[in-house]
């Protein structure tokens, strides 16, 4: 391939201006790009939600579940489907097969068949589907204090409101903010004294309940008429007419009711580190910047003005992992940098290390523009593939420089050498890259949500690899022709002594030779060796190593998670949720950021589950350069793991790491199928039992949870 290393060695201006350019190129790349924790990839998830209130799990599943479940499985591409019904809800999850490339058609189409069911009951409410998405919340604030709720709520609205308008920023979550509500409590004597009946009141505050549209002025005034009959305060409440009083005036609803103002119960409650509090879970666009919108959201937190006694946290803060990942990408880019040109340096001089450097900032300029072009953003996985082919990139050039750098020692010029050293090494370079290659790109043939992740690591890496390819053969041979030189060498004098390097170069050349004549004469003994060894080591770590696909590090997040027997009432569930609070929070760890209390909901492996029963405290630690030690992380879960041995009225109590990611199921399933549902009960009870025997097993459960009681009517 002399042809492509003379051209570039005849058209320096060109190269170095094709260099230039892509090292620019690369740098505006990398500023535009979206930074974020982790990529926006489809599940191949959706679920499918029905609300049936007052109804029993197996009216749920009779008169809801299974007329949905028909009409849905006519929807092309459905992998798998199940559905669980408990009181007063059902729930249909729906897995596509991996080949179905566009979800967001396919859930369309589960929302059509949804759609086209007509004989659900009329109480039922109507079905929401909604597809499993990867947004994990960018940061979270909690406003919090021993103050009013009206306060707490004013003051958590207001910043919602004011975080929604921060660039990037989806949707703002709200937790913990309960409705207003007016109670009207209509006295019946003082019905009965004025005479008034019951649907009299009921009609006024249902006239007085919204404002009503009266059309135009007429032909020639175009100007809207609207009746503001609308009354939102419980003043206003009082003030409405019933009916004219007889004896004169009128007789409001303040005249036969008490009116209050207050709030609507709340389905789910909220803590944060054992105060009242709204919870906001800022959530951000699928391109947006994760970096910019802690930094927007941070400085809003700390211009806010906040009544006395209210405290505002932040918490949670994805940007944190992303600048640690991105802070180890430029570490590990220096530090390579250092290396090569130190190491190059000694052997062939520090200008053609110069060369073999300039490599490595060309290479990760192609990798930024490529992965732009493809849609990839700066995220942990991207950012760990980059850190993987660092020191890969640099080798091209490496063999390029020690190849071109052999010929001008043996007196051959620059040019005359660029051309012919390259053009030597051109197939070997090409062969070890595309091997380098190949080693990587068997990820893109995973399937499922795993698969889409992973196969981001592949296109990196092979973007990094071919940038290296262009610089090492177009770029590198151009500036080697211009700029190379040979180090110069005292000439060996006769009867000089050697220097103590000579003699150790000589001696360990010596042994290496000695070696490989060695090895060259038992070629065969050396081979089958090699390849016994090799084999015994892949046998030794199969039989002694674990199969773990990511290594655990320390944890960021952990929740304990609480079912109580599913006729427990919010007061009961709350009392056991105060006490798991009390104690996490009286352990005391400066490790820990915030602890958050829910009850109504709790996670599980494939998303949410929701009553009165359940409960879940959230604990967030500080971002791991802040910790005490390392490992504090997860020495805190295993001491939070012993806390909770002696409580009572949880059926269930899970204390676990919690990553965000997509929704996965458990390490170990086993899903027990039958027609009669107490002996799957009573099976699936025997299998958990013996499955708790097992060395190693934790957190093990069932799905099945007995209903409330009911009293029946015949």
């Amino acid at each position: 391939m002399e042809g492509l290393a003379r051209f570039a060695v005849r058209q320096s201006l060109l190269v170095n201006l094709v260099g230039v350019t892509m090292v620019v190129v690369g740098a505006f790349t990398l500023q535009e790009m979206h930074r974020e924790s982790l990529p926006q990839v489809p599940t191949g998830w959706c679920r499918v939600e029905v609300a049936y209130p007052g109804a029993s799990a197996e009216e749920i599943e009779q008169l809801v579940l299974e007329p949905m479940e028909n009409a849905v499985w006519n929807v092309d591409g459905i992998a798998e489907m199940w559905g669980s019904a408990r009181e007063g809800v059902g729930l249909i999850f729906i897995q596509f097969e991996p080949s179905v490339e566009d979800v967001g058609r396919a859930v369309l189409e589960v929302q059509g068949e949804v759609n086209s069911v007509t004989d659900l009951p009329d109480e039922a409410e109507a079905p929401k589907v909604r597809e499993f998405t990867v947004n994990v919340p960018t940061i979270a604030i909690a406003v919090r204090g021993e103050v009013p709720e009206p306060v707490i709520r004013r003051v958590g609205l207001d910043l919602a409101d004011e975080l929604e308008t921060i660039p990037g920023v989806a949707a703002v979550q709200r937790n913990g903010v309960r409705d207003r509500r007016i109670t009207v409590d209509v006295d019946p004597d003082r019905l009965a004294a004025l005479g008034v009946p019951l649907t009299s009141v009921a009609d006024a505050l249902s006239v007085r309940g919204a404002n009503v549209p009266a059309g135009t002025l007429g032909e020639r005034d175009a100007r809207l008429v609207r009746g503001m009959a609308k009354v939102d305060t419980a003043a206003a409440v009082r003030e409405v007419v019933v009916r004219p009083d007889p004896r004169g005036g009128a007789i409001t609803v303040g005249d036969v009711a008490e009116v209050d103002e207050g709030f609507a119960p709340a389905s789910v409650t909220g803590r944060v580190n054992g105060e009242p509090g709204v919870l906001l879970l800022v959530r951000k666009e699928a391109q947006a910047d994760s970096l910019n919108i802690s930094r927007d959201a941070r400085a809003l937190v700390e211009a806010l003005d906040v009544p006395e006694g209210v405290s505002v946290d932040v918490f949670g803060d994805a940007a944190h992992e992303v600048r640690r990942s991105l802070n180890s990408l430029y570490g590990n880019a220096a530090t390579g940098l250092v290396l090569v040109l130190a190491i190059l340096w000694f052997f062939v001089g520090g200008r053609n290390a110069t060369m073999a450097a300039l490599g490595l900032p060309v290479a990760l300029a192609g990798a930024f523009a490529a992965m732009h072009v493809m849609g990839i953003t700066i995220n942990v996985i991207s950012l760990l593939a980059l850190i993987l082919c660092l020191g890969i990139v640099v080798d091209d050039a490496i063999i390029l420089i020690e190849n071109i750098y052999r010929h001008m020692e043996a007196g051959m010029s620059r040019k005359r050498a660029a051309v012919v050293g390259t053009a030597e090494v051109f197939w070997p370079v090409m062969a070890s890259t595309a091997t380098t290659c190949a080693a990587f790109l068997p990820m893109l043939l995973m399937t499922g949500v795993l698969g889409k992740f992973f196969a981001i690591i592949p296109k990196v890496v092979v973007a990094s690899l071919v940038a290296s390819l262009i610089e090492a053969f177009f770029i590198l041979p151009s500036h080697m022709a211009d700029f190379g030189r040979v180090s110069r060498r005292k000439e060996h004098e006769p009867g000089r002594p050697p220097t103590r390097w000579e003699r150790i170069g000589a001696r360990l050349a010596a042994r290496y030779e000695g070696l490989l004549k060695g090895a060259l004469r038992r070629r065969y003994v050396v081979i089958g060796a090699a390849y016994l060894a090799a084999g015994g080591l892949i046998a030794a770590a199969v039989m002694t190593k674990d199969v773990v696909l990511f290594t655990d590090g320390d944890v960021d997040t952990f929740d304990v998670r609480v079912k109580l027997p599913t006729d427990a009432s919010k007061q009961q569930t709350d009392a056991v949720m105060r006490e798991v609070e009390r104690r996490l929070l009286a352990l005391e760890q400066g490790d820990v950021e915030a602890v958050v209390t829910a009850r109504g909901v709790t996670r599980t492996n494939m998303g949410v589950d929701r009553g009165d029963h359940v409960g879940m405290v959230t604990v967030y630690l500080k971002p791991p350069e802040q910790r005490s030690s390392v490992g504090a992380g997860r020495a805190l879960l295993a001491e939070a793991s012993r806390l909770f041995d002696d409580l009572v009225g949880p059926v269930s109590l899970e204390v676990i790491e919690w990553r965000p990611g997509p929704p996965r199921g458990a390490p170990v399933a086993v899903r027990v199928k039958g027609d009669d549902l107490d002996e799957l009960a009573e099976m699936a009870g025997q299998i958990a039992a013996e499955l708790r025997q097992i060395p190693g097993a934790r957190n093990v459960a069932t799905d099945y949870q007995l209903g409330k009681r009911e009293l029946q009517g015949r």
